[in-house]
């Protein structure tokens, strides 16, 4: 069971986006870096209309604990440190880092570019 938050955000976001809070448009968008807190997609964008009848984009995006994450490079059998770019994840090496890639499963494919991946953020 995954715990998520409804959030708003922009209507490009894919399942599996890591995403940051821009406080210029006030909404979740992709995080470039991950150097603010980051959330998951776990579900696209979808229309959201809110109670003054305003049409927003929300998606459930989930805040800490294991999830799936899309992969912006190869990632190793092994996993690693969590790394952030361009709205994906990176396997690191770096013991700073608060979340990890988890390894692959027994017999997986390899995991490559835009693959999801689980991944265990706080």
């Amino acid at each position: 069971v995954y715990m998520f938050i409804l959030v708003k955000c922009d209507q490009s976001i894919n399942a599996g986006d890591v995403l940051s809070y821009d406080t210029s448009s006030e909404k979740w968008a992709l995080s470039s870096d991950g150097a603010n807190m980051i959330c998951v997609a776990r579900t696209s964008a979808t229309e959201y209309t809110l109670s003054d009848e305003t049409i927003i984009h929300v998606c459930e995006a989930v805040m800490s604990g294991v999830c799936y994450a899309k992969a912006s490079t190869t990632i190793p059998d092994q996993g690693g440190r969590l790394g952030v770019s361009n709205g994906g994840v990176f396997a690191i090496d770096q013991s700073n880092s608060q979340c990890a890639i988890l390894p692959n499963g027994i017999e997986d494919a390899q995991r490559t570019v835009g693959d999801l991946v689980r991944v265990n953020i706080r």
